[in-house]
């Protein structure tokens, strides 16, 4: 197991998982940007918002009971927006982006320390089919 963000960093169970959606919940409080760099050190991305949406209204929250947000890449109609997602069920529907529902972004956006640190602790990535280089 992973306990800590420096331990992940070396931690890569994820490099034989199939391409598609992947989630973990950590024993750790994480941040956005923590977030997406985790998922780029596991050759994955962060979810769209939309998409991630998507998926939860298909098959439900991925940590049901629990009050969990994800990091999420949302857009306002011209930029990329920094987002936050519900994927259980317990404080808010899930699905709900933080920043429609409540009008910005979490304390713990920033700082993964900061304000209700037990709601920050999942991760939900999305793994691309391995990409070839063909020499082009």
């Amino acid at each position: 197991a992973c306990n800590s963000l420096e331990a992940l960093t070396s931690w890569s169970p994820f490099a034989s998982e199939p391409p598609g959606l992947l989630y973990w919940k950590r024993t750790s409080p994480v941040s956005w940007w923590q977030s997406s760099d985790l998922a780029q050190l596991h050759q994955a991305r962060l979810m769209g918002t939309e998409a991630l949406q998507e998926i939860l209204q298909a098959q439900g929250p991925l940590l049901p009971g629990e009050n969990q947000w994800v990091a999420a890449c949302g857009f306002d109609g011209r930029t990329e927006v920094e987002d936050w997602i519900q994927v259980g069920d317990a404080e808010a529907t899930t699905g709900t982006s933080f920043s429609t529902a409540f009008g910005g972004k979490p304390v713990w956006h920033k700082d993964a320390q900061s304000g209700n640190v037990s709601c920050n602790h999942a991760l939900v990535m999305w793994k691309d089919e391995e990409q070839v280089d063909q020499g082009n």
